[in-house]
Order: C-alpha cells, then sequence, then structure tokens
C-alpha cells in the first residue's frame, strides 16, 4: 500500500473513507495527502520549525502578559513534561499556577498514584485540586462514568467528539471559576487558529481557547521520555496502551478487538480509522518518527494485564 511521502496517510482511493477529512484529496502526482501539501505550502511553514519559531514566540508572549495561568494536568507523559517545564517559567516569572486534574473514572491505579507523586515532587500540592467528574451527567441524564463504560463494552473508542464533549464541559466550568479564558494542556500538535490564519499552539474552542503546551515547548515522545528520565521526574508508564498514558479505555479496546485475529496497517485504517488520525498527525509535525509510526499501526500497543484487569473490574460493577 502505497502511503503518504510525509506521514502515514494510505494514498489508494480505496481507504479514502477512513482518512481525515483534511487529508481529501489525495495529492497522487506529489505522493501526499492534501494534509501534508497544504502544510508545505503554507507561507508561515518554515517559522513552523526553524529558530525563529512561532511557537515559542507565541508562549513567550503570552506568558509575559500572565501573572496567573491554568493548566489541566491529565497525569500522562506529555502532560507531566509541560507541567514541569511550566512550573520552573511560573516560578522565574512570578506567575501564579493554577492546576487540575479531572478524573472521569478511567485513569486506573498507577495514573492516579503518577498524579500524586508527580503533584508532590514538583511542591504543587496546595495549588492542585482533583475535579470528578464521574457521577455528572449529561443532558440525556447518562452518567459520565456510564458513558465511557459503555463505550468499553461496545468496543468504541470514546475519544474525539464524545471525550472532547464530556471533558470540554468540565474546563468550561473550571475556567469560569478561575474567571480565564485560556486553559492549558500537554496538547502535542499545533492547530488551525482561524483567526490567526495559521497553525498556532492557541485552540480556539466554542467558548473558550486551549495553549497547547507540549506544542510551545517543542516536545516529542522520545525527547519526553528522555526529558522524564534525565530530570529524575518519579513518573512510570502506567502500561495502558493504546496511544494514551493516562487512561484506561484506548488501549484495552484496541485489546478486544484485536484479540485472536492478525492486525495489520491495513486492517487498524479500516477498522479504527481515528488511529491512523492520531499517528498521521504527529508523524506530520515530528511528534513520531513515520517508521516508528508504520511499525506500531501494524503491532498496535494493547494495555498489560494488569490495566485490562483494572478496566474490566471497573466496568463489572
Amino acid at each position: 500500500m502505497g502511503l503518504c511521502k510525509k506521514c502515514v496517510i494510505p494514498l489508494e482511493e480505496s481507504f479514502a473513507k477512513f482518512v481525515p477529512q483534511t487529508a481529501l484529496p489525495i495529492r497522487t502526482d506529489k505522493g501526499m495527502c492534501n494534509s501534508c501539501y497544504s502544510l508545505e505550502n503554507d507561507p508561515f511553514f518554515e517559522r513552523y520549525g526553524q529558530k525563529d519559531n512561532i511557537f515559542v514566540e507565541e508562549l513567550e508572549q503570552f506568558l509575559e502578559k500572565r501573572k496567573k495561568i491554568v493548566f489541566a494536568y491529565s497525569g500522562g507523559l506529555d502532560s507531566t513534561v509541560v507541567l514541569n517545564l511550566l512550573n520552573k517559567e511560573c516560578r522565574n516569572r512570578n506567575i501564579d499556577l493554577a492546576l487540575f486534574t479531572i478524573d472521569h473514572g478511567f485513569k486506573g491505579e498507577i495514573t492516579m498514584a503518577n498524579i500524586e507523586s508527580i503533584i508532590r515532587f514538583e511542591g504543587l500540592e496546595s495549588q492542585h485540586r482533583l475535579i470528578d467528574i464521574t457521577n455528572e451527567a449529561n443532558a440525556d441524564g447518562h452518567r459520565n462514568f456510564d458513558i465511557y463504560a459503555n463505550c468499553y463494552r461496545g468496543g468504541v473508542l470514546p475519544c474525539g467528539k464524545t471525550c472532547n464533549r464530556i471533558i470540554d464541559s468540565a474546563y468550561r466550568k473550571i475556567l469560569d471559576k478561575e474567571q480565564d479564558n485560556i486553559l492549558i494542556t500537554g496538547g502535542d500538535t499545533p492547530k488551525f487558529n482561524k483567526s490567526l490564519n495559521r497553525f498556532s499552539i492557541f485552540w480556539e474552542k466554542p467558548e473558550f481557547i486551549v495553549l497547547r503546551g507540549g506544542v510551545a515547548f517543542g516536545l516529542g515522545k522520545t525527547k519526553n521520555r528522555e526529558y522524564v528520565k534525565k530530570n529524575n521526574i518519579p513518573w512510570i508508564d502506567p502500561g495502558c496502551g493504546g496511544y494514551d498514558t493516562d487512561c484506561l479505555l484506548p488501549g484495552a479496546i484496541l485489546k478486544n478487538m484485536t484479540a485472536g485475529k492478525f492486525h495489520n496497517f491495513e486492517t487498524v485504517v479500516k477498522d479504527t480509522p481515528v488511529v491512523l488520525e492520531y499517528f498521521s498527525e504527529r508523524v506530520r509535525w515530528g511528534i513520531i518518527g513515520r517508521e516508528e509510526a508504520i511499525s506500531r499501526m501494524n503491532k498496535l500497543e494493547v494495555s498489560d494485564d494488569f490495566s485490562y484487569a483494572e478496566i474490566n473490574k471497573l466496568t463489572s460493577q
């Protein structure tokens, strides 16, 4: 199967219905998907990765003006590295750092232990809040916990619209209390900002703005693991698998989907398009190497036995 020479989007027409809409049309004559072609022809393209990196500039200008910032700490690897860097910046600039963690019931024991130990390591116990939304209900009266549990039982990855709807609702309430409209997360890829007409660390949501911290600090998956080790940060890989490091759901769902059957790049694209979208975006921006992404899509990372047993215990209640 032919792939985009810049990311991992399949170029064959038969796969068109499985790829993100932004990747279409396929630029066959260029050997690229539309997302990569458009990025290379973006007038700001060189500034997305050079010494005068526009994302670094955006972060600097943002921090210069702030007396307080609000950070959503997930407990995952990316979020942990961003928190460490952000904490240093806030101390150097005398910025008040308000941070919180949203618990939807499926973080898992190791991730929750990570959150506690990292907050203690950073000396931020008094500035951190754990927001439990497991029993909060949506407009239809369904509990958040049940929505996620049903996704697991039905073999549906909640990542994307379902999860964003739940988490964004919690974000809005927290920002209202903090009297702010900008939230920092560990997000590792830039998003197209319509107001600026270019890619940015600022992701415009309907009612607030998310500053993608991983992008702002120029981080990547391998770099993050090296950073944690080098700086003796007490983060432990929870072994939850999937493409996440702070949630039991993706890796366990993928484990159920692939149990007893051979899976390769083609079947992953067809069965779980969200996985293709995740890897293609991160390869495009240099967050994950192209060959590593192809290898991981040919052998999906699933949850270990401990995480798998934990989520089955949770969803059987």
